[in-house]
């Protein structure tokens, strides 16, 4: 078992990864910062977080570090945590639920390697300096760091691997059926359907003579497939060359 900063203790290994080089990642992220014009960071380094459930013994996680996830040419691997100096830092992972592509190579990789049933979680660690404002820290990570659509900061106490709940089916109708034109207009643009006047008054003789409302579902796919990106819209309209307004103007 691991002790982490961030996270509870519980049957996994976190293993840390940093670069022995000049790193470029950490290069374009000092650019961003620059651009963001904060002044109180000269510097950042990144460190790459793995966390693994279902490795029994220390021998066996040290490989798979050593080969699957460090490039010893370049890089360094610690079990646990580098830097003990308590330099201000940011850990980043994504949402529970969120595919996280790097966790599913390496499940499959471990499961190659003779390590079934694995579970993987991946992150990043930002370290920044001492002197470093804590409000610029906030401000950069905000807004380079991390996607909140799906990632956020870690927090103390957070638990690496949550087990989700049990889907539940549950149908949502949509009522469209008895609506004025106005009130459809609004459930076009409260649901971002993109869908016009004329289409939703479509939609809702359909689903009057069918006796019943849409789905959320059903809606979604009429605002897709009637999408400009899908049906092009501009293109299924009447046009009129030049010539044929000619004729038109000469008679």
């Amino acid at each position: 078992m691991i002790k982490s900063t961030k996270f509870k203790r519980n049957s996994f290994w976190r293993i840390e990864v940093k670069k022995e080089t000049p790193d470029p990642e950490a290069h374009a992220l000092m650019h961003d910062i620059l651009d963001l014009r904060i002044k109180s960071i000269k510097d950042v380094q990144i460190i790459r977080i793995y966390f693994i459930e279902g490795i029994k013994n220390r021998i066996d996680i040290e490989k798979i570090a050593s080969t699957l996830l460090c490039d010893p040419v370049t890089e360094s691997f610690r079990i646990g945590n580098f830097s003990a100096n308590q330099k201000p830092e940011v850990e980043v992972f994504y949402d529970p639920g969120v595919m996280d592509p790097s966790a599913e190579n390496i499940i499959s990789a471990l499961s190659a390697m003779g390590y079934p049933n694995c579970q993987v979680k991946t992150g990043k660690r930002y370290l920044f300096p001492k002197n470093a404002k804590p409000k610029d820290i906030e401000k950069v990570a905000n807004s380079v760091l991390y996607n909140p659509l799906i990632q956020h900061q870690a927090q103390k106490g957070e638990k690496v691997f949550i087990k989700p709940a049990p889907y539940q089916f549950i149908i949502n109708e949509i009522k469209i059926t008895g609506k004025s034109d106005e009130e459809l207009i609004e459930i076009s643009r409260s649901r971002q359907l993109a869908l016009n006047r004329q289409e939703m008054l479509t939609l809702k003789n359909y689903y009057t003579n069918l006796g019943r409302n849409p789905t959320d579902i059903e809606l979604e796919t009429f605002a897709q497939t009637w999408s400009e990106h899908c049906k092009h819209k501009t293109f299924t309209g009447t046009i009129i060359t030049m010539a044929e307004k000619l004729i038109i103007f000469l008679n």
